[in-house]
């Protein structure tokens, strides 16, 4: 009767040369690098498919209205936006480099790189020539403030000086400390900034009082420019003939009024010349009571 054969050990033997195999730090290295590698791949994959899916995408834009150019810049670099200046306006009293308005709107979905156009305050006012403002002198004041304020032109009242033609009345325009309109004309060349002020002296033609000026001493032509200044009238006493050449250089000896007196704009001093110079005026003359 035949022998019942025994199992085999081959595959138990088999499985150990096996393990022995892959748990060698030769295998573990390879498998290692494997495993590496595959991890690899799939970052690649993983980080294309980000960018895929990205590509297109739509951003918020944000609002830039009311920012200064600079902030607004780098802003939309950080984004990914570029700003583009398209325009600029002066708006009296608000500072230059303002963003009014853009293009595309706040909050308008735009794709990355896209340039956004804006409107800007300009840092310099805009020029307005004096001749487009039209005739000043001789206008009546109210009429000419209203016409200012299209011009964005503010008008202000420097002084009153008193004219017996009516009240009101545009007699000198100041800008900057400088006469540029009266009644011997227009100041040539002259540029007004939008938003800047222009000052008046307009005419008064109630009773205004004022002191007669000491005229004794001075020439016959100081003492008209004295009295203009004052809005008086001069007049030589008729009883003293000069000719023209000699007029302008005679003095005044007398007056009446006499200084200090007062009387109204308009009215009119009598002065009395001779043709040499009062020995008392060196010491102050004092003129004779009337």
């Amino acid at each position: 009767m035949a022998k019942k054969s025994q199992p085999s050990d081959n595959g138990s033997n088999n499985f150990q040369s096996l393990w022995a195999i892959m748990s060698s730090r030769s295998c573990l290295k390879q498998l290692g690098l494997i495993i590496a590698f595959l991890l690899g791949m799939l970052l690649l994959v993983f980080g294309w498919l980000k960018i895929y899916t990205r590509h297109g995408q739509k951003l918020e834009l944000p609002d830039y209205t009311e920012m200064s150019l600079l902030d607004a810049k780098k802003d939309a670099k950080r984004r990914d936006f570029e700003i583009v200046v398209a325009d600029s306006v002066h708006i009296v009293e608000k500072p230059g480099g303002i963003i009014l308005q853009q293009n595309p709107v706040a909050h308008s979905l735009v794709k990355k790189d896209r340039k956004v156009y804006v409107t800007v305050t300009k840092y310099k006012p805009d020029k307005i020539n004096l001749e487009d403002l039209g005739k000043l002198y001789g206008n009546a004041f109210n009429s000419i403030q209203d016409m200012l304020k299209g011009y964005h032109i503010q008008a202000s009242i420097r002084d009153y000086r008193y004219d017996p033609f009516g009240e009101n009345i545009i007699l000198e325009v100041w800008y900057n400390g400088q006469v540029i309109v009266n009644k011997e004309g227009v100041r040539a060349n002259t540029q007004i900034d939008k938003g800047g002020t222009l000052e008046f002296i307009l005419s008064k033609s109630n009773d205004a009082v004022v002191k007669t000026p000491k005229l004794v001493c001075l020439t016959y032509a100081e003492s008209i420019f004295i009295t203009k200044g004052y809005q008086l009238a001069l007049k030589m006493d008729k009883e003293y003939e000069y000719a023209p050449e000699d007029l302008d250089n005679a003095y005044v000896y007398k007056q009446y009024p006499s200084p200090d007196s007062r009387i109204l704009m308009g009215d009119t001093v009598i002065v009395y010349l001779t043709t040499v110079k009062p020995e008392d005026c060196d010491q102050g003359f004092i003129q004779e009571e009337q």
